[in-house]
């Protein structure tokens, strides 16, 4: 089982990044101001009723971080917030690679039984919405599962969804959802490079930060 430390810090690093709050805008009264926004409500109406995003099927996901502010340092290279999680549900393997807050991150770990548990535990609390947000100062996330034989899809967070001129599309997964999800994940990948025996995995070799 994890450790009530995850539970804690996972809880405390979600309220961090949730930044500025963000004002919800139904899907049920649009602002239809330009032909995306058109585009968008229309994909967003049949995705009225919630479902879940998880199932047994998925055999991989990446949940991809950008946008909001960076801090420093500035790294070569890395001129700003966008960075990957990936994860193979067969190997159990974790990786997090990118640019976050202007730091190149390049790791990768293998979890256990008992954390890997947790994890499908976590996504499958995943839901979409068709309630959508327009904040400022975030991060964007956008969650892509594999299904089977390369199926995938995307879910993009509601946080910026419902800003007029966005270019976002449906299936939505609540922003705070999303995030919640990217501080498990962040905790999970340092603790275990951080040698935490509170948290049971294994580091693997990298290998190249373009994913090679």
């Amino acid at each position: 089982m994890l450790s009530q430390k995850l539970v804690r810090s996972v809880a405390l690093w979600g309220l961090v990044q949730m930044g500025c709050g963000s004002t919800p805008v139904t899907a049920s009264a649009p602002d239809v101001s330009t032909t995306a926004d058109a585009a968008r409500d229309a994909t967003i109406a049949t995705d009225a009723v919630s479902e879940a995003v998880w199932s047994s099927a998925i055999v991989s996901f990446s949940l991809r971080v950008s946008g909001g502010f960076p801090t420093p340092p500035i790294m070569p290279g890395c001129d700003g917030n966008d960075h990957t999680y990936t994860y193979d549900v067969a190997r159990g393997a974790l990786r997090h690679v990118g640019c976050e807050g202007r730091q190149r991150v390049n790791s990768a770990v293998t979890l256990d039984d008992a954390t890997r548990t947790a994890l499908a535990a976590e996504m499958s609390a995943l839901r979409t919405t068709a309630t959508l947000g327009c904040g400022a100062d975030f991060n964007d996330l956008a969650l892509t599962v594999t299904r089977g034989a390369g199926a995938a899809q995307t879910y993009n967070s509601t946080f910026f969804a419902g800003c007029p001129g966005t270019t976002l599309t449906a299936p939505f997964i609540a922003g705070d959802a999303l995030n919640r999800i990217a501080a498990w994940l962040r905790y999970a990948i340092n603790t275990c490079v951080d040698g935490d025996a509170g948290l049971r995995c294994t580091a693997l070799d990298a290998g190249a930060p373009d994913g090679g």
